[in-house]
């Protein structure tokens, strides 16, 4: 163990003269898996497609450039585990980012984005996108994009670019050196030397290959303030297409294996077999080559070959490096090999899904002007300070449900309120008046004022409120003069039960936002004037005292706690010990609000009306989604119980999960529809829960009932409005009479297309009503008819019946069908001899008012008299037989 420590020293020692020697890939320090032979390496592939790689030894990461297509990583920038495989942090830099390129000092990458030409830089610490140019150059043909970029030896801020045409071959295009994205006004283009792969030796010397044509120079540029300048070009030296150098330890190396001086130029040695890529190691004497998905390890000092290690990857190697745990490598085809002794299998790849949220989450406006709002979650309730220009509860303190936006209570005042803070144990709310110098306290528990005070001067107002942590009498006020040019002169002071504490934190420029860190120092954030950033005040019983300043992300508000750490509105994770980065979050809004519980942070962009979802323990994108809020100004963006509320110039606007599916129903009523013309039927619609936000669905008739459209009602659709908090709504559908008997009838309506948030419960979509019979049945009333029998053969006698009111006076047609069983019987005719006995059933059809018994009569030669038969009506259906005793007669005339 002895010697393996003695080792690690070794590995790790750097000498001046190798940092100033430093290009564009930092030397590794190897641990023991370095010294193990190759062969006996570990070739781990890790699932996912990358386009460039680089080593970070201030974090020991890998950093990689993931192509657009590639799942979860898209067009990002990521940490790799070198042991593992696994992904850390993350962040999105733009459309096909290609070459990186780091400051020795490991605070900032670059990388280059091969579909736009910008280069792009991250900081390390926060990794975050912190700026972005372009070549700036004179352009010949298209547009350009870096084939190479190297970051100027102590100075993170500016960095040297070969730039490509991005048609055309890609040849080159320029060779230039920027600061902050400026360009310096001396840079190269033809007809000077192709610059195709560059890295510096000192950070006034600059090295440069030309491996596109045959001249193949090998060039030594001069920077200075001014730009880039031609020292000494001399083709010739280094030879291959497609080669690219790296400077390591006062030397170059080159992919095809020539170790060259850089200053004397000339050849110092070659490692044998053309290769792809390289990496040096010399702190364990080791050289590392790629060559046809080979790899060839080397002894630094003297080129003689060790051993070699077939690859799993049939790409060209395109990047090699060197990391704490061994090797890595990057292939044409896109494939990420971990290369030593050891390594542990990766879980990296596509990271599985994160559920969304706000894919499924309703927006719901309060309707009120406000200027201030915050959340109580003892109660899960929103509090809205509401403005003297809102239409309704103007001068207001309102209290909403935050889970439905329904109105719970409202406490009006003499003033306009403006911010509002609450204790943490939700039993007090603080109410700043909006142009007065005036504070109260309201107890939230019965709605009442139970303090106010004033702030000292006539002239101050409130513009940043807080309440301590487990102490509701204590609030922290930052004071300002109303219209002054210098806005804090009354500083940033603290009341216990409305008396200030002796100390007040004045501060050379003004504070915009404020927040507890505990119950002993205070966070507060300057977005204006000259010492933009954060402060960290002690707090004791004499006032706030200034402990501590950073200036990470000025300009920013604070937008709540992860922890420890603050997150501010433009998206820094700072540590609040020290005011150190944590991490960071992409926003263009600065509209950051975050949930711990839910592991989200979520930013809204009034322009676009789009709120975007991010993991909050991961900094992954997780979804983004276009409301119907309309574009407006934000204000004010907070996390609220299992959502979002967001205050724009115009009003609040709650983003949260649906409420229960609403209920509709219509009771089964019952109409009369009378004899004649038509009447309207009136539907009251109630849903089982008050409307949050104001709803309108469709209606309309359907032929799913027994009644009959067009006859019986008639067809109609149209709007059902419910006004926000309401749960009543009516429309109308007209409806027939008639004289018919008919069963009663059922009218079906359908209610459709309700919006998002007010779902309609798959069995309550038709509203069902009944239009009610009120005609009697009908009276069967048979009637007398007769016949000539004559000589011979036979003839039909027809008996008639008819449908009449019961009092007789009038027809009366049923609705239904009329089934009438009749038999014959003798009178003094005789069956089989005058007439043929018969029975049966006859139906009367709805609407018709008649009917008729036809019976077969025999003629014959006899003089015998009239004859009579009868017709009996045994029963009927739908109808009251009527008539004496439900006879029908039947005279058989005599002719003889």
């Amino acid at each position: 163990m002895r010697n393996v420590h003695r080792t690690r020293l070794r590995a790790v020692a750097v000498t001046l003269a190798g940092l100033l020697a430093l290009g564009r890939v930092s030397m590794a320090a190897f641990t023991p898996t370095g010294l193990v032979s190759v062969t006996q390496w570990a070739d781990v592939k890790v699932p996912i497609s990358a386009t460039d790689i680089a080593w970070d030894p201030t974090r020991s990461m890998i950093l990689a450039t993931i192509s657009p297509a590639v799942a979860g990583y898209g067009n990002s920038l990521i940490e790799i585990d070198p042991a593992t495989g696994v992904v850390g942090r993350q962040v999105t830099v733009g459309p096909s980012p290609g070459v990186i390129a780091l400051a020795g000092d490991g605070t900032t990458a670059y990388v280059a984005l091969q579909s736009t030409g910008a280069v792009v830089r991250v900081d390390l610490k926060s990794f975050a996108v912190v700026s972005s140019f372009v070549s700036n150059l004179p352009a010949t043909t298209g547009g350009m994009s870096a084939r190479d970029i190297a970051v100027i030896p102590g100075n993170a801020a500016a960095v040297a670019v070969a730039w490509q045409y991005r048609c055309c071959g890609k040849r080159f295009a320029g060779l230039a050196v920027y600061d902050n994205g400026v360009l310096r006004p001396s840079y190269i283009q033809s007809p000077a030397p192709t610059a195709d792969s560059i890295g510096f030796g000192t950070s006034l010397r600059l090295y440069s290959y030309n491996n596109e044509n045959n001249t193949f120079n090998f060039t030594t540029w001069d920077v200075d303030a001014t730009g880039v300048h031609l020292y000494r070009d001399t083709p010739g030296l280094i030879t291959g297409f497609g080669a690219t150098i790296l400077l390591s330890n006062q030397r170059l190396f080159t992919s095809y294996g020539a170790v060259i001086d850089p200053v004397q130029r000339n050849k110092m040695g070659t490692y044998s077999g053309k290769s792809d890529a390289v990496a040096p190691a010399f702190g364990n004497n080791r050289v590392y080559y790629v060559t046809a998905g080979v790899l060839n390890e080397f002894r630094a000092d003297n080129y003689f070959p060790i051993a070699n290690l077939a690859l799993s990857s049939t790409g060209r190697a395109t990047r090699l490096i060197a990391t704490s745990r061994g090797l890595a490598a990057v292939f044409s085809t896109g494939e990420l090999h971990l290369l030593g002794n050891g390594l542990v299998g990766g879980t990296s790849g596509p990271p599985p899904p994160i559920p969304d949220f706000v894919s499924g989450w309703v927006a719901m406006k309060l309707k009120y002007v406000t200027n201030a709002f915050v959340y109580d979650p003892t109660r899960r309730r929103i509090l809205l300070s509401v403005a003297a220009t809102s239409r309704t509860l103007a001068n207001s303190v309102a209290e909403f449900d935050a889970g439905n936006g329904s109105l719970l209570r409202t406490r009006g005042f003499g003033y306009e309120p403006g911010l509002i803070a609450i204790s943490d144990d939700g039993s007090s709310l603080y109410i700043a008046a909006k142009t007065s110098n005036s504070i109260e306290r309201l107890d939230l528990s019965n709605f009442s004022i139970n303090q106010s005070y004033t702030l000292g001067s006539t002239s101050y107002i409130a513009t940043a409120l807080a309440v301590a942590p487990q102490s509701p009498s204590t609030v922290a006020v930052v004071r300002s003069n109303i219209g002054s040019m210098t806005p804090n002169m009354g500083g940033l002071a603290v009341y216990d039960n409305g008396q200030p504490r002796p100390n007040v934190f004045v501060d050379t420029d003004p504070i915009d936002s404020i927040s507890f860190r505990d119950s002993s120092s205070i966070l507060a954030a300057t977005r204006n004037g000259k010492n933009q950033g954060l402060r960290l005040l002690t707090l004791d019983s004499y006032g706030p005292t200034s402990t501590l300043q950073g200036d990470y992300l000025a300009g920013s508000d604070i937008a709540g706690f992860v922890g420890r750490s603050v997150l501010l509105r433009c998206g820094g994770l700072i540590d609040t010990t020290n005011l150190d980065v944590v991490g960071s979050y992409q926003t263009n809004t600065c509209n950051l609000a975050a949930d711990n519980t839910s592991d989200r942070v979520y930013d809204y962009d009034g322009v676009s009306s789009t709120i975007t979802e991010w993991q909050l323990s991961s900094y992954r994108f997780v979804k983004q989604r276009t409301l119907p809020t309309g574009s407006s100004a934000v204000r004010d963006i907070q996390t609220i119980a299992n959502g979002v509320a967001i205050r724009t110039d115009i009003n609040v606007t709650m983003l949260i999960p649906p409420p229960p599916p609403s209920t509709f129903s219509s009771s089964g009523f019952f109409v009369g529809e009378g004899d004649s013309g038509s009447r309207a039927m009136n539907f009251v619609v109630t849903m089982d829960h008050p409307s949050p936000l104001d709803l309108t669905l469709d209606w309309a008739t359907t032929n799913a009932g027994t009644a009959s459209p067009g006859t019986d009602f008639q067809v109609g659709s149209g709007r059902l409005d419910f006004p926000a908090g309401t749960t009543t709504a009516s429309f109308t559908v007209l409806y027939y009479g008639d004289l018919l008997n008919e069963d009663d009838e059922t009218l079906i309506v359908q209610v459709s297309n309700a919006p998002l948030g007010s779902l309609i419960d798959p069995n309550s979509v038709q509203l069902i009503s009944t239009i009610q019979n009120d005609d009697a049945r009908p009276t069967i009333l048979p009637w007398l008819a007769g016949v000539t029998e004559g000589n011979s053969g036979t003839v039909q006698l027809d008996v008639p019946f008819y449908l009449v009111s019961p009092d007789y006076a009038l027809t009366s047609p049923s609705g239904k069908p009329v089934t009438i069983t009749y038999t014959t019987l003798d009178g003094s005719a005789t069956a089989g001899s005058d007439y043929d006995a018969t029975s049966g059933t006859i139906v009367v059809p709805p609407g018709a008012t008649s009917g008729v018994i036809h019976i077969t009569v025999h003629g014959d030669q006899n003089k015998e008299g009239d004859e009579t038969l009868l017709v009996s009506l045994t029963s009927a259906t739908n109808a009251d037989i009527g008539g004496f005793l439900g006879l029908a007669f039947g005279v058989i005339g005599d002719d003889d």
